[in-house]
């Protein structure tokens, strides 16, 4: 991502939802971002406030911006991943906190991680979770 796009709000929300869209398990999340260092530190702000907003929630219900994942065991794996990527030196932002709920849903808040490199868990492999 360079500097010179026209909006980077309307960029941050388009980015937020790729990323969140489907709980993040597709082959074609947008979860690893290359951003250009003079537009890092606002687009980081700008994706980490979003995902502090967002509601987890079943795709059936209204005000759910993103579906549950599917099983105990890949949740697991997500909060698994994360601790890893932590350990290794990336910085969480925000997320990667599991939701409590009643509904027999499993749900993560989106982890939005900086100072990822290349020895780096989710970097090194595609781990369909939003890290």
């Amino acid at each position: 991502m360079f500097a010179d796009i026209p909006d980077i709000d309307r960029t941050a929300k388009t980015l937020a939802a790729a990323i969140t869209g489907n709980a993040g398990q597709v082959c074609v999340a947008g979860s690893r971002l290359l951003i250009q260092r003079e537009l890092l530190e606002p687009m980081v702000e700008r994706l980490s406030g979003l995902f502090k907003t967002l509601t987890p929630g079943h795709t059936w219900q209204a005000g759910g911006w993103f579906s549950p994942i599917i099983s105990a065991t890949q949740l697991e794996r997500i909060e698994s991943i994360v601790a890893r990527s932590r350990e290794a030196g990336a910085e969480l932002l925000s997320g990667g906190e599991r939701f409590e709920r009643h509904d027999g849903g499993h749900f993560t808040s989106p982890p939005c991680c900086i100072r990822m490199t290349a020895t780096i868990p989710p970097w090194r492999k595609k781990s369909l979770a939003r890290c």
